[in-house]
This record gives structure tokens, C-alpha cells and sequence, in this order.
């Protein structure tokens, strides 16, 4: 059967966040073409059914090293746009289907959904373009601060089929799927077990869709933030969205800095270099931020928080994550340095990698996270048992990382390749269960214990600013993760499978005693 494109007109407008009768006099109807096709719906990048991949399995790792992923991801995203479904029916086989819809070239597209919200992720082939051809239609699209989001308001009623009652059991629905792959049943429990948590650590890490979605959001906020009298400015992520411990529900975190960081022997610095560099000023320029995110002005997010000192708040619905910004002197952006050097590690041996992802899912099943001791300090704890650990460790002191321009880990900085990865999650428990906190602090800067300068409870440094990280952690809420640490370490050697520690552990009540 031969099946003839019917056309339809389709209002596509873009978010601008302000009132209804301020955006229709603002917006322009504009016709697409939209052919009928006969193909029954694929999404042609399911990750629902990520089990092809054996080596450099986590997306961000296929890049060559962290500075070039960063730079690359935020020059892809500058030719994305993301197009809602308001109707929820729109079913899309190829990405011809969408160059008819947007009269363009598509490289490639992402179909998701959060809840019975409907969106594709487009990368056009050449965003300028059509960015100006839109602007003789979207008189808006000349607006300061016009984004790249669009709406698919209406369909022809032809473009309704049978199947679309069918389609939405099969919807790949981000927030299902986030919960989902932490399942403990994923763990399948076969004999080869560091195939199944190489496995484990592919589903539950960030996907291709879920990564390129949070540099989407990064490029429409400098699009915003960093234009006109702010283009001084630029942002900067960092934290587990961009050092490959993230998951897809992890936050965005982002540094909002000037471009410019003179050195100290220049003569000639740009008047722009100080903008940042007083607490005042600071919170002044995120209390600016805030107040127009506040006011609505920017689409795909709410739930703006109060600024706090030098941080705001904000959730991208678009993308179901939270978005944290935080203002700050470029000087001090060395304290991001751990982000890269967290990169190259995992990258360097997939046992450091696999043993902090399951120990994250494994803190959060056994109810030991909280804001005093989170995903962050707990990774600490993970790589200060690798430095220390006997007879060889693992990784080597952190030290030598935080001079260097760009951060290069070989494998031949790696001192233990034979350990597997169960042999290296059962010393962890072992040293969480055993190690004395009440004496002894961490430092991965060194690759060593210390002797605790404070009086602390936990004492783990921060390698860039000097200080502990863990300052708030009570002894109560040390002796549990402790205790959680002993009772998993004997459950494990045992002979318990790994989905028992993805449970909650039901802890003795006699004290604690030492292993030899």
C-alpha cells in the first residue's frame, strides 16, 4: 500500500515564561509540513536496552579525556533544540520525519518522556539557519531571551491511530527509568561477577540522552546568563553530571565565574577580571539571576529557591533534575579540579569506577546518606581506601594532579591490577568497619590517614580548599554507617550475593568488636 504524506499546520511557538497574552501577541503562527508514515514506532536510541557494550561502556568515557568532553558537549548542544508534544500522539520513525516537521536537516534526535509529558531532543545539522530563517516567521525569536524550545500543539486527526493506546506501555519515561535500574534484581547473580556489575554500573550510570539533555540546559542558560552586559560571564559544570559518577537523576551543578583570570605579572588586565571578586558582589550577581528566574523569564524551570551566600537553586522539568549555580571568583575555581581528576581516575581502572557506583546505590539502600555526609564525602572515603590499601594500593596520592593544566592518568600509575572487584569491595567494608575515626583523619591529597587536627567526628579534607569536608557528620550517624560498613563486610564474606547488600541490613544489637 501506498501511503501520501498529509500535511497539517502545526503551531510551534518557543517558550518565552511570560503570561499567555504577552507570548500570543509576541508569537507568529508558522506551517511545517508533517508526513503520514506507516513504520510502527522505535525509538532508534533505546536505552532501555543498553546491553552491547563491553568496553568504554560509560558514554562521557568515550571521550579521549575530560577537558574535551566538556568542550565538546557544549559545542554539540549549540545546535540543539527540544520540541515538546503537547498532543502526546506525535510518532516519529526516522529523523526524516522530523526535518519534514522542522524544514531542516536533523543529525540526529532523542524521544523521551517525564510522566505524560512528551519531548524530543533534536541536534540540527545547522542550527543558525534555521534559527534565522525563524525569525522571519517568530518575530519573538529576536527577543533577548528566546530558547531553544518549541511546541507541538496540533495534529491532523489521521495522525491518531489504533496504536497509540498500545505506545504509551512501551514510553521511555526518564524518572521510571531512573528508578528502575536501581533494582537490585538487575544483578542477575551469575557466576562471572565482574561482567554483571560491569553490567550493573552501564544501566545505572548517565546515558548519552541523559548527558547531552544536562549540556542542553547548560548551553540555554549561558545563552541567558552570559549575553549582552553579561557576557563577562560564563558557566562551568562540575561535580558527578560531568566526572562520570553521576546517574541521570543527579543534579546539575554549575559554576557561574568571568571568562577572564589575568595572571598576576600582567601588566594590561580586562576591566571585567574583578567583577566576582568580593563576597558582595557575588551575591549581588546571583540575587540578580535569581530575581529574573524567579520572575518567570526563563522556560523549562520553577521551583527557583532563595539564594543561599553565592548559590541558587532551580529545577529543569525539561529534564528532571535540579540545577544548582554557584557564583564565584575564578580564582578559586581549582576547587573544582576533583571533578577531573574523579574523571580520570574511573577512567584509568573500572574497578574505581564500579566500586563508588555500587557503594552510592548500596549508602542509599541502607538509609546512611544525608546533607551531613553525602555521595561526595563517601567517594572520599572510597579513594583514601584505595591509596592506603595493603599489601598494594590502588591508586596513588592525588598531589601530583592538581598542578597539572590538564590531568592525565595512566594505567601504569595503577600499583594493584590483580585484585578483583569483589576482593576490593570487601576490604572496603572491611576498612569502613574497622578504621579509626576517632583518631585518625583523610587525606587523598596525600594518599593517607592522618592524624585528626580537630576534634571533629569525621575528619576527611577537602583537597582544594584545605579545610574538612565532613564537619556537620554527628557520632551517632558515624557509628551507624560504621556498623552498616562491619555487617555488610561479614554478610559479603559469607558468601551473601550483592543483591542482599542492595537491601536494607538488619544490624546487631552487641557492640561492635575488632577483626584481626
Amino acid at each position: 500500500m501506498v501511503f501520501t504524506p498529509q500535511f497539517t499546520l502545526l503551531t510551534c511557538s518557543r517558550l518565552s515564561g511570560l503570561s499567555m497574552n504577552t507570548t500570543n501577541r509576541l508569537l507568529t503562527r508558522s506551517c511545517f509540513q508533517l508526513a503520514m508514515v506507516k513504520n510502527k514506532h522505535q525509538n532508534h536510541l533505546n536505552y532501555l536496552n543498553r546491553k552491547d557494550s563491553t568496553t568504554s561502556y560509560i558514554y562521557q568515557h568515550t571521550y579521549s579525556s575530560y577537558q574535551e568532553m566538556i568542550a565538546k558537549e557544549k559545542q554539540n548542544a549549540k545546535s540543539y533544540m527540544l520540541i515538546e508534544d503537547l498532543t502526546s500522539k506525535l510518532k516519529i520513525d526516522s529523523k526524516s520525519n522530523i526535518e519534514s516537521i522542522l524544514d531542516t536537516p536533523v543529525t540526529n534526535y532523542w524521544e523521551y518522556w517525564i510522566g505524560n509529558k512528551h519531548y524530543f531532543l533534536v541536534s540540527l545539522t545547522d542550527y543558525p539557519s534555521f534559527e534565522k530563517k525563524s525569525e522571519t516567521i517568530l518575530p519573538e525569536a529576536k527577543f533577548p531571551m528566546s530558547l531553544r524550545i518549541y511546541q507541538i500543539t496540533k495534529l491532523p486527526s489521521t495522525k491518531v491511530s489504533n496504536e497509540s493506546n498500545k505506545m504509551s506501555t512501551k514510553r521511555w519515561d526518564l524518572r521510571m527509568h531512573r528508578q528502575s535500574v536501581k533494582s537490585a534484581n538487575l544483578l542477575d547473580g551469575n557466576d562471572n561477577l565482574d561482567e554483571n556489575i560491569r553490567q550493573f554500573t552501564y544501566n545505572i550510570s548517565q546515558s548519552e540522552l541523559e548527558c547531552k539533555l544536562k549540556f542542553f540546559v547548560i548551553n540555554a542558560f549561558e545563552e541567558f546568563f552570559c549575553q549582552g552586559v553579561f557576557n563577562a560571564f560564563h558557566l562551568v559544570p562540575f561535580g558527578s553530571s560531568v566526572n562520570s559518577l553521576g546517574w541521570g537523576s543527579s543534579g546539575l551543578d554549575l559554576c557561574l565565574t568571568t571568562k577572564y583570570q589575568p595572571l598576576p605579572s600582567s601588566i594590561l588586565v580586562p576591566s571585567a577580571g574583578d567583577l566576582l571578586d568580593g563576597t558582595i558582589k557575588r551575591q549581588r550577581c546571583i540575587k540578580t539571576y535569581h530575581n529574573m528566574m524567579k520572575s518567570g523569564l526563563i522556560p523549562g524551570v520553577n521551583n527557583v529557591s532563595q539564594p543561599n551566600n553565592n548559590t541558587c537553586q532551580v529545577y529543569s522539568y525539561l529534564t528532571a533534575n535540579d540545577v544548582t549555580i554557584t557564583c564565584t571568583d575564578p580564582a578559586t575555581l581549582e576547587f573544582f579540579k576533583i571533578s577531573e581528576i574523579l574523571f580520570e581516575i574511573t577512567r584509568a581502572d573500572e574497578r574505581v569506577l564500579h566500586l563508588i557506583h555500587f557503594c552510592k546505590l548500596w549508602a542509599e539502600f541502607q538509609g546512611i546518606l544525608s546533607r551531613t555526609f553525602n555521595n561526595l564525602i563517601l567517594t572520599m572515603l572510597i579513594i583514601n581506601y584505595l591509596q592506603i590499601r595493603r599489601p598494594f594500593p590502588i591508586l596513588p596520592p592525588l598531589e601530583q594532579f592538581f598542578s597539572e593544566p590538564e590531568i592525565r592518568m595512566d594505567k601504569n600509575m595503577i600499583q594493584d591490577t590483580k585484585s578483583s572487584f569483589n576482593d576490593v569491595l570487601l576490604g572496603f567494608f572491611r576498612h569502613l568497619g574497622t578504621f579509626d575515626f576517632s583518631h585518625s583523619g583523610i587525606n587523598i591529597f596525600l594518599g593517607k590517614c592522618i592524624r585528626k587536627p580537630t576534634r571533629d567526628v569525621l575528619f576527611v579534607l577537602d583537597p582544594a580548599k584545605g579545610s574538612n569536608m565532613s564537619t556537620k557528620v554527628s557520632k551517632n550517624e558515624l557509628d551507624n554507617i560504621t556498623k552498616v560498613g562491619l555487617k555488610s563486610y561479614k554478610l559479603l564474606a559469607s558468601g551473601c550475593s550483592l543483591q542482599t547488600l542492595l537491601k536494607p541490613i538488619a544490624l546487631d544489637t552487641y557492640k561492635k568488636t575488632t577483626l584481626v
